[in-house]
């Protein structure tokens, strides 16, 4: 059974990582895992928002949003549904301000 990760062990994990190159993938699992839940739920939500104005960039273009959704989804299932639902939103706008006569 894990368990939590106190603030000694937290602060030993980032001495770690600040040993090692930086962006090395080493670096990256160790400040993972000293990352609060409440920081981990942050990050989710910056990727989430990320993938949804991604997402709202491909309007006119459902192939290229659909590729990249398609690319994403083997790791990234919830942010691939962000970048289609994005891509609808977007279009939505996009099809909104093409409107010339107003109907």
């Amino acid at each position: 059974m894990p368990r939590n990760i106190t603030a000694s062990d937290r602060k030993s994990l980032i001495r770690l990582a600040s040993s090692l190159p930086k962006g090395s993938p080493e670096r990256k699992q160790i400040l993972r895992l000293a990352m609060t839940p409440a920081e981990a739920s942050d990050r989710d939500k910056r990727l989430h928002a990320a993938a949804y104005k991604l997402g709202e960039g491909f309007a006119g273009y459902r192939h290229v949003a659909e590729e990249v959704a398609k690319a994403m989804k083997g790791l990234y299932p919830m942010l691939a549904k962000k970048v289609l639902e994005g891509y609808e939103a977007g279009q939505g706008a996009l099809d909104d301000s093409y409107d010339l006569f107003g109907y």
